[in-house]
């Protein structure tokens, strides 16, 4: 074939298969070799290929990066790069842009990724570990940590308020929240005391849970010395201050002697309750009589 200039060749499909070959000269003789077999040798300092080398190696050494296509590999930092906070020997890997995009980390079970923007845009971490503080995987915004997924698999709110936000559909026209911010269960202890008279003994108990404001309540009265009491049951101490301005009412049932049923209604906004009969007359106060209720009302 006649000579050609490279500048003239037909150019190659990339990107090359790695079969590809090329004339090199090997103790004084031309042979043809690979593209797969050719290597960049290490320099001592500057670029080749396109990749930035410090103290001679590829691999830096503490305190010192290598740059690749406007990355930057940092190796055994004693702190990592501005506006992030070490956690002792670890390999970081930074976008050379000050405002971050992706970082890598890894030092024993502080291993972990950090994707987006450092502050700005928020971020999102995840590693495995965190006794140096770094969550298993992390929603931030602003360097706020907003939702956690815990080691233990739970799902975890970080900033109070915020929730399941459900704004895409379409409200009534009454709606004044689409923000699902609140779940909680547990038990607590109604306070009795008789519109009239005295009590002189009694035990409660009660359950709850609260979704959003709806508190779905349960609880037990039983009179064990009633005294000189009458008039209505009167209890305070639920959970959570009912709200509206509004009684709320739910059924109670005497159920140790007669199975009669009367109503229990929350006092405006406050953690206030009363139980009367449905004439809103008075229960009957005496000994071994208790009075079962269960109802929901809405919170504040």
């Amino acid at each position: 074939m006649s000579n050609s200039k490279i500048s003239d060749l037909t150019a190659a499909s990339t990107p090359l298969a790695g079969t590809e070959v090329f004339p090199a000269v090997q103790s004084g003789t031309t042979v043809k070799t690979s593209i797969a077999n050719v290597q960049v040798a290490p320099v001592s300092s500057g670029t080749a290929n396109g990749i930035q080398y410090l103290n001679g190696s590829k691999v830096p050494t503490t305190g010192t990066a290598f740059q690749f296509d406007g990355t930057k590999v940092y190796n055994n930092l004693t702190a990592p790069p501005s506006g992030w906070s070490g956690i002792g020997t670890s390999w970081w890997v930074k976008q050379s842009n000050a405002n971050g995009g992706f970082y890598a980390i890894a030092s024993g079970s502080d291993a972990g990724i950090f994707m987006g923007h450092n502050g700005t845009l928020g971020q999102i971490s995840v590693s495995y570990g965190n006794t140096a503080g770094y969550t298993p995987l992390g929603f931030y915004t602003s360097d706020t940590l907003r939702w956690q997924l815990e080691t233990n698999g739970n799902l975890t709110q970080k900033t109070a308020g915020t929730g399941i936000n459900f704004t895409a559909n379409t409200p009534a026209s009454g709606m004044t929240s689409q923000n699902l911010t609140w779940y909680e269960e547990g038990t607590w202890t109604p306070t009795v005391t008789p519109g009239g008279g005295s009590l002189t003994a009694y035990t409660s108990s009660g359950k709850y849970v609260k979704v959003g404001k709806n508190v779905y309540l349960t609880g037990h009265v039983q009179i064990t010395t009633a005294g000189t009491a009458s008039g209505q049951l009167n209890i305070s101490g639920l959970p959570f201050t009912a709200g509206n301005n509004i009684n709320q009412i739910g059924l109670v049932r005497e159920d140790q002697n007669t199975g009669v049923i009367y109503y229990i209604a929350t006092t405006g906004a406050s953690t206030n309750a009363y139980i009367q009969s449905a004439t809103n007359g008075p229960v009957i106060w005496l000994n071994g009589y208790g009075y079962a209720f269960s109802f929901t009302y809405l919170s504040t």
